[in-house]
């Protein structure tokens, strides 16, 4: 049974707001040089953002598929600016995860790596703002 266009839209503003307050505590961790937990919290953010999209554009991926895979299957149906903004999207999704995977074996991140992975929440939640949001505006 196929999903409601308006459970689909709250699903996504869900996932969005999520993401959107993980990324605004971000800062105070850094000045905390919490840098471990950035790289933690930009995972989940990574994650939340293209679920949003995913959900706003009615693509249900199944519970094994990982969200670049499907949002790829799905991409021909994705807004323009997924699509424009594919490759930026896989590269920055897949350095947070390796990023994240990296820090399951050693709890050491520098300031680098947790301000690089600030920078591409950041660029996530504006993607996923950018495609669910813009019914609101």
């Amino acid at each position: 049974m196929p999903v409601k266009a308006s459970n689909r839209y709250e699903t996504a503003i869900v996932a969005l707001t999520k993401a959107e307050k993980r990324l605004s505590v971000l800062p105070i961790l850094l000045r905390e040089k919490n840098y471990a937990e950035i790289l933690r919290e930009t995972n989940a953010i990574a994650e939340l953002s293209l679920k949003g999209i995913m959900s706003h554009v009615g693509a249900t991926p199944e519970d094994d598929t990982p969200l670049l895979s499907a949002m790829k299957e799905s991409l021909k149906t994705m807004p323009d600016v997924i699509q424009k903004n594919f490759r930026r999207i896989v590269k920055v999704s897949g350095t947070i995860q390796k990023q994240h995977t990296r820090l399951s074996g050693s709890q050491d991140a520098t300031k680098k790596e947790a301000s690089d992975a600030m920078n591409w929440g950041g660029f996530l939640v504006r993607m996923a703002q950018g495609v669910i949001k813009e019914i609101d505006d």
